[in-house]
């Protein structure tokens, strides 16, 4: 990172690699470590060339994104959208599933918005959506003296034994295991 050069790879300039080494130590002594290994100055053990590497570029790019969250690359949704629809369920559980909703909410069609969906979270949309009005009517279940009925209601299902079905298949467990484990 001392030596310069007047050079431009890829459209990243010699310029740009001095500014991070400004902006980064880190990225400095990283890359210097790693430059006297490629000259054979030192004989490192490929592990540790590996973890030099992984260190240099997570500086890297959190120096060019500067605090920005980079575009999720592992083929699921953008983490603004799926923020975005995961709030959207938490606020609106105790509703109908409206897939078409989420996907608007999303920024895609219906199809393509499940498949991302689950590329993202190992689960359906529909199967996220019912965990969490699980998760709420555990909640209701452990903190309150409601009926289940009203539970199932308040939480979105149609019925109690809808409600006792999703606790089943999602938790192994029925809603009344989870009140009676829930008090003294």
């Amino acid at each position: 990172m001392h030596e310069t050069a007047k050079a431009e790879i890829g459209g990243v300039t010699t310029g740009d690699v001095t500014l991070l080494g400004r902006r980064a130590a880190l990225i400095v002594q990283s890359a210097d470590a790693l430059r006297s290994f490629c000259r054979g100055e030192k004989r490192p053990t490929a592990l540790y060339v590996e973890c030099i590497g992984t260190v240099l570029a997570t500086h890297v790019l959190h120096s060019l994104f500067d605090g920005e969250a980079p575009i999720d690359r592992r083929g699921g949704l953008p983490i603004e959208a799926l923020q975005r629809v995961i709030a959207h369920i938490d606020a609106h559980y105790h509703e109908d599933y409206d897939l078409t909703a989420l996907a608007r909410i999303a920024g895609f069609s219906r199809n393509h918005f499940c498949r991302l969906f689950e590329k993202s979270l190992a689960q359906t949309p529909r199967a996220y959506f019912r965990g969490c009005q699980v998760e709420h009517a555990i909640v209701l279940l452990q903190t309150t003296d409601l009926k289940a009925i009203d539970i199932a209601t308040q939480c979105g299902f149609c019925d109690q034994t809808q409600m006792a079905r999703w606790f089943w298949e999602l938790r192994h467990t029925i809603p009344s295991e989870v009140r009676d484990a829930a008090r003294p």
